[in-house]
């Protein structure tokens, strides 16, 4: 049996960073494919789960160095508490620190009133993939 079966895009629509610990802390045998249970159809699936979950993180990482204020060291402003702004349309207190917002009831980046980590935009994102991949 493949080892790669359970990496579905089915699962990456319902959590798309579901495999970026697995992706980047690999044992020795992983990622490697074996020509007596791994297909081509199962390494181009690789390629692309791959490709948008680490395209995925270094636009919110990209997007997190331009959007955060220098902030005092008492004061804590992590990548985490961006994302979760971002993703569930929701302000923290820190968010002060951060150049987000709401404009027109959704929080997006103030820069250019824009936010690719809403449901929406990453299941716009997926699909697409997920039509390349038939």
């Amino acid at each position: 049996m493949c080892k790669h079966n359970d990496f579905s895009f089915e699962k990456l629509k319902r959590c798309h960073f579901a495999y970026l610990n697995r992706l980047k802390h690999y044992d020795e045998d992983y990622p490697l494919f074996n020509s007596n249970t791994c297909t081509e159809k199962c390494k181009e699936k690789m390629k692309k789960i791959t490709r948008f979950t680490f395209s995925m993180e270094e636009k919110l990482i990209s997007n997190y160095f331009d959007d955060c204020k220098m902030v005092p060291d008492n004061i804590r402003c992590s990548i985490s508490e961006y994302y979760w702004c971002l993703n569930r349309n929701t302000l923290t207190p820190n968010s002060k620190y951060m150049n987000i917002g709401f404009v027109d009831g959704k929080v997006v980046r103030l820069c250019d009133n824009s936010n690719d980590f809403t449901p929406e935009k990453i299941e716009e994102a997926l699909n697409q993939l997920i039509k390349e991949e038939n």
